[in-house]
């Protein structure tokens, strides 16, 4: 399993069937490790929202929104150039569990 791909929790779970049992789970903060506790693990479906770019760079990228989201900014021109409009769209859902 490559160790920077997105990880399902059947991956962590499998990864952590290797761990000692008793081994205490930290997460990394600004400020150091803390544990993890129930109430830092949720559940969420999600709706996965593409974006065209943020900042008219044209870098579009994807993230997760409680709500589908579709939509068009109309950015006009600027210095005499004609800006893309900056689009977002709802592509897709997804099952995410959030820890921290």
């Amino acid at each position: 399993m490559e160790d920077n791909k997105k990880l399902t929790v059947g991956e962590l779970i499998s990864h952590l069937s290797t761990l000692p049992p008793d081994a205490e789970v930290f997460i990394a903060g600004e400020l150091g490790w803390y544990p993890l506790i129930m109430l830092d693990v949720e559940y969420a479906h999600v709706y996965r929202i593409w974006h065209s770019d943020y900042n008219n760079n044209h870098t579009p990228y994807e993230d997760y929104s409680i709500e589908p989201r579709d939509g068009k900014y109309v950015r006009g021109e600027y210095m005499g150039h004609k800006l893309d409009d900056y689009v977002y769209k709802t592509v897709g859902e997804a099952d995410i569990v959030i820890l921290g």
